[in-house]
């Protein structure tokens, strides 16, 4: 049933987010300790912005979160 896949769509949408909470959260960790930017952090802000794109409609009403 429809119901069924939009409860696994959410629930992988709920786990992606997760593990991309975890990751910014061991990145702020790290700056906070004073570390350096990681290298890779502008391709995953870059990342981050084309799902978001993709997830929202960039004509929307503004409810897009901001990077």
């Amino acid at each position: 049933p429809a119901d069924a896949e939009g409860r696994r769509q959410t629930a992988v949408l709920a786990t992606s987010l997760m593990r991309l909470g975890v990751n910014l959260n061991q990145i702020a960790h790290r700056l906070n300790a004073g570390g350096r930017e990681p290298g890779y952090l502008p391709a995953l802000i870059a990342r981050i912005e084309s799902e978001l794109d993709r997830l929202y409609d960039p004509e929307a009403d503004g409810t897009r979160p901001v990077f």
